[in-house]
């Protein structure tokens, strides 16, 4: 809080290999996959904007690589996660604005209004199956489609009510587990609407 108050900007870059050689057990995705090679970029900022102060942040990686006992995993294209935060002159506190994480096979985004904050995504499921499969045992398994959607959240009442919108959609769905007989659909679509309400724990 205190260093969002004032203006600055970092930019970092971390070698994963350099990190991984300085610990014992290595640097672990999971007990069986180890980083190997790749590089970590940060980079944040804060100024003053239309009255308000702004934080950005933004993280990517880049060629990244593992291993999985004798099995080396790559994975070439980035993954990058970027947000923007915002808090007024009578504010305590930073308000997410905007937040994205992009990969080559998904791209989820996050925005804040003044009523309701949003939330979107697409995705390529056969594509992003092959990238969890990588470190996820998921053999024998199928899964295809091009899914995207959208769940929008309204401000809280007094009352801490709250609505939520769903609607979301998957064309050319298919799906094969093993042992299980193949699901395939043209399209596949969810609407839903609901009101709840926050309980303190």
């Amino acid at each position: 809080e205190a260093a969002a108050a004032a203006d600055f900007t970092l930019a970092a870059e971390i070698d994963l290999a350099a990190v991984a050689r300085g610990r014992p057990s290595g640097l672990e995705l999971r007990p069986d996959v180890r980083v190997t090679d790749g590089s970590l970029r940060v980079a944040a900022a804060s100024r003053a904007e239309d009255g308000q102060r702004v934080v950005e942040v933004r993280l990517s990686t880049e060629d990244l690589e593992a291993i999985q006992g004798s099995r080396t995993l790559r994975w070439d294209q980035p993954l990058t996660a970027w947000l923007r935060g915002g808090r007024g002159p009578q504010a305590s506190s930073l308000r997410l604005a905007e937040a994205r994480v992009i990969s080559p096979a998904f791209e989820i985004a996050a925005a804040s209004h003044e009523t309701y904050t949003e939330v979107t995504w697409n995705a390529d499921l056969q594509r992003l199956v092959g990238e969890l499969g990588q470190v996820l045992d998921l053999e024998g398994t199928t899964l295809a489609g091009t899914a995207r959607g959208s769940c929008r959240l309204g401000t809280p009442h007094a009352d801490g009510s709250a609505a939520a919108t769903v609607s979301a959609s998957v064309d050319g769905f298919v799906l094969e587990l093993p042992g299980q007989d193949r699901w395939s659909d043209d399209q596949l679509h969810l609407e839903a609407t609901g009101v709840g309400r926050a309980l303190a724990a």
